[in-house]
């Protein structure tokens, strides 16, 4: 997994983060993808782009789009992980940011990437630094990745 921030042009930060299974998954549930952010991040909810690409056994790339769930801590995607014979599971989640007030000087930034392993869900809980599943949920998270922008 793979976390960024980028100034762009008209003012704004594009928030980025990229994950890449290095060997297929086992179990094929819904899993999560999200990017967390301090309270002073103020994100442009209309620039929200997910893609989850896997190449299927004929080396054809194949995109997929996820469901976006998003609250004040930041915004998560939940996606089906594909089950069929293939490999190259990648994907990335971004969003345009910027800071709320001219007087905050950084943000903390975090990638958080959670497959569920048993159950079900029709959410994700989001909280700065962590996302989770829900209870009827077993999980296995990735690393989580953070940054501190400066603005």
């Amino acid at each position: 997994m793979t976390l960024s921030s980028t100034k762009l042009t008209n003012g704004r930060v594009l928030l980025k983060n990229e994950f890449m299974w290095k060997k297929g998954p086992q179990v094929f549930f819904k899993d999560a993808f999200a990017i967390t952010h301090s309270a002073n991040v103020v994100r442009y909810d209309n620039t929200i782009n997910f893609r989850y690409i896997f190449r299927d056994i004929h080396g054809s790339d194949r995109y997929y789009t996820g469901s976006n769930e998003k609250n004040n801590n930041g915004v998560a995607t939940l996606f089906d992980i594909k089950g069929e014979p293939g490999y190259s599971h990648t994907g990335y989640l971004s969003v345009e940011a910027n800071r709320s007030s001219s007087s905050d000087i950084r943000s903390n930034i975090f990638g958080h990437y959670t497959h569920m392993t048993i159950g079900f869900t029709g959410s994700v809980t989001i909280t700065t630094g962590d996302i989770s599943l829900g209870l009827a949920a077993k999980e296995s998270k990735a690393d989580d990745a953070s940054i501190t922008h400066e603005w």
